[in-house]
């Protein structure tokens, strides 16, 4: 406890990312004013009071909610997992505790740059590009599931369209 920061957000989880509502755990007193020394100077160390009144919201009222949510996102993923059996040339990743996953791209033979533009130019999906988050991402294209079934099906057509394309 006296080395570790714990960096925390409901935003992602509870779809709030549009208000400020970051904050830090830290037991040690001074490895806690020594990170807060920036945020002092910039003037950041209180929160909104919109911020503030959401984070309460999400954590003490929405369990419903986010279960709710947690089964709408298993579901489509369970739909974009059956959906690519018939895709033999594109694989998904496990995920792990997300909503975007990343689909393995290598069996379609394209360079990074090459794979980037297919996705855009000939079946008009603008994934995420694995590489552009480092080293290990080349092949790799990452798609967000977090989104209405209506435009997950579309996705997926769209993506089906490669086995005709090649």
């Amino acid at each position: 406890k006296d080395i570790v920061i714990t960096l925390n957000s409901p935003a992602k989880s509870f779809n709030i990312m549009g208000i400020v509502s970051a904050y830090a755990v830290i037991e040690n007193e001074t490895l806690r004013e020594k990170f807060h020394e920036p945020f002092k100077y910039y003037s950041l160390l209180h929160p909104n009071l919109l911020g503030l009144t959401a984070t309460i919201a999400a954590y003490r009222e929405s369990d419903e909610w986010l279960e709710a949510l947690k089964n709408y996102l298993k579901e489509n993923l369970d739909y974009i997992q059956k959906r690519l059996i018939a895709m033999p040339k594109i694989k998904a990743m496990p995920t792990e505790a997300t909503f975007l996953l990343w689909l393995d791209c290598r069996g379609l033979g394209l360079l990074d740059e090459d794979l980037e533009n297919f996705f855009i130019k000939e079946i008009r999906l603008g994934l995420n590009s694995g590489v552009s988050f480092g080293k290990g991402g080349e092949g790799f294209m990452r798609l967000n599931f977090a989104v209405p079934r209506e435009k997950l099906v579309k996705v997926m057509d769209r993506l089906d369209m490669i086995s005709s394309l090649n």
